[in-house]
């Protein structure tokens, strides 16, 4: 699971993101975001589009190319299979699934004879993209253990044959209301659950969800990084996004001037310098900015001591999700190198997508979803029961990352054990996290809150969207099974492969549902 991580940040979920769009196209590199030295970052560890590494991490570089999702080659629908003989058929299917596997993964496809792996969050798209394509229901279990990509092709050429098309009113169908692009539209269930606990209806409430990082560079420019913010401030909806009072969002037509703030330390002593940075850091990395009040989002750069820049940015992750993020890091890199330079045009909104997306939420499938979850409901496990330091009252709810990193070789080598064991590697640290939780939980049985980014496939430019796509599912585990940590994590992914296929009835869903019943 793809985590963005800050040292000096509240904690925030790690946010699975789907990978939409081919091999990278390779960019410049250059400036700010790209070379630079971060030095409080999240841990950005898997670019969207390639698979590759691309780190922020404690004095080490960033550097990643510039990629954009591009539309898809995918060709092959259900009506061209049909009218292909059997042999043409299978072999159609070859190519057109080595292709959804290098979207869905961003890695080139397995050979005829190698196994076929997917990982969790990949798993979801490849199925999604699969079923719009062809029109058949392909089930998250099938793909996981289906052993290669001609099995998964034989498989799929048997259910074009012998089974109806999935219902067309499950499909979500892309319209684009430009005339509507400055009305008012509902949030996301995740969307509404941030707003709602940035408030203090809550215990520990009073907490935005939002991503902030430090770098430095000594090539900085403030005017300069000014035009590459307003670029994206134009190119971006949401960046112009409010959450009004009455629970809606709303896009702004006209907002004002974009700033980067300023402050020259570079006449202080270093003491005296660290004081301010610290002061900065302290107030943009736990603050709760107000909703209804553009921006969600704020630059500041302050120029040390010795002419080194320090930039702090801070983004409420109500407007960006992790994977918009990285779009946003890609484009500045290029627009750092040329603000004037040509972006792929975006032929969707954010909004167009919540909407359309929105429109079939009462469909066959999210029915069948939501009677899956309601089934559980009453023997759903409640939320791990563990020791709070009593709060004390006035007191800011303050939040602080714990965080652990595995170099390249031993993640490998786990990678490598999880698949020989049948589990995914995103499993093994659910499991390890949920055997950690378990030695301080009072019950051994309890429920997670899973974040699963998806983006469906509505429209080629959905990938460059910048905006809040994320989703919850709830998964529940037992630490008190099995007599090793295999058995449990084998357990988990049973468990995590069913609840995603119900992914359809949200967690956010579910949680109501959960609150309805127990009061």
């Amino acid at each position: 699971m793809g985590a963005h991580r800050s040292t000096h940040a509240k904690p925030r979920r790690a946010i699975p993101t789907r990978r939409l769009g081919r091999d990278a196209r390779t960019g410049t590199t250059g400036g700010p975001f790209s070379g630079d030295v971060l030095l409080r970052p999240p841990s950005l560890t898997a670019s969207p589009r390639t698979g590759k590494s691309c780190l922020l991490t404690d004095r080490l570089s960033w550097r990643c190319p510039v990629t954009f999702a591009e539309e898809s080659t995918r060709s092959l629908d259900r009506a061209d299979l049909i009218a292909l003989d059997a042999a043409e058929r299978l072999e159609a299917l070859r190519r057109y699934l080595r292709e959804v596997y290098a979207e869905a993964t961003g890695q080139q496809a397995p050979s005829a004879d190698e196994p076929l792996y997917v990982e969790s969050i990949a798993a979801i798209q490849f199925q999604v993209i699969v079923e719009t394509d062809l029109g058949v229901s392909l089930r998250l279990h099938e793909l996981a253990e289906t052993p290669t990509l001609d099995v998964l092709a034989e498989t799929i050429e048997r259910a074009v044959r012998t089974t109806d098309p999935v219902d067309a009113s499950e499909v979500a169908v892309l319209v684009v209301d430009e005339g509507g692009r400055f009305e008012p539209f509902g949030l996301t269930d995740v969307q509404h659950a941030y707003w709602l606990g940035r408030g203090g209806l809550f215990e520990l409430g009073d907490v935005a969800t939002h991503l902030y990082l430090e770098f430095e560079s000594v090539e900085f420019d403030v005017v300069r990084a000014e035009g590459v913010l307003r670029r994206l401030v134009e190119r971006h909806e949401m960046l112009r996004c409010v959450v009004r009072s009455d629970g809606r969002q709303q896009v702004l037509g006209e907002v004002g001037e974009v700033r980067v703030g300023f402050e020259d330390l570079s006449g202080l002593s270093v003491e005296d310098a660290g004081v301010r940075v610290a002061a900065v850091r302290d107030e943009l990395s736990h603050e709760v900015r107000p909703a209804d009040v553009w921006p969600l989002f704020e630059f500041r750069a302050q120029r040390l001591p010795g002419g080194v820049f320090r930039v702090h940015v801070s983004v409420d992750l109500l407007v960006a999700d992790a994977s918009s993020i990285r779009v946003l890091l890609g484009e500045w890199a290029r627009l750092w190198v040329d603000v004037d330079a040509e972006l792929p045009s975006l032929g969707l909104s954010f909004r167009d997508y919540v909407l359309s997306v929105g429109a079939v939420s009462e469909g066959a499938a999210v029915e069948r979803a939501r009677e899956y979850w309601l089934g559980r409901v009453e023997s759903l496990a409640a939320a791990p029961e563990l020791p709070l330091v009593p709060v004390v009252e006035g007191a800011a709810t303050r939040f602080v990352r714990r965080e652990f990193r595995l170099d390249g070789v031993r993640w490998g080598r786990l990678k490598e054990a999880a698949a020989g064991l049948g589990v995914t590697p995103s499993v093994v640290l659910l499991a390890a996290y949920a055997e950690v939780l378990g030695l301080w939980a009072k019950n051994p049985r309890f429920t997670v809150n899973l974040t699963v980014g998806e983006r469906l496939p509505v429209h080629a430019d959905v990938g460059n969207v910048v905006g809040d796509f994320t989703g919850l599912v709830l998964c529940e585990v037992d630490v008190s099974v099995g007599a090793s940590f295999v058995e449990r994590a084998r357990a988990v992914q049973e468990r995590l492969w069913e609840d995603l296929e119900h992914r359809g009835f949200g967690g956010v869903r579910v949680l109501r549902e959960l609150a309805r019943v127990h009061g």
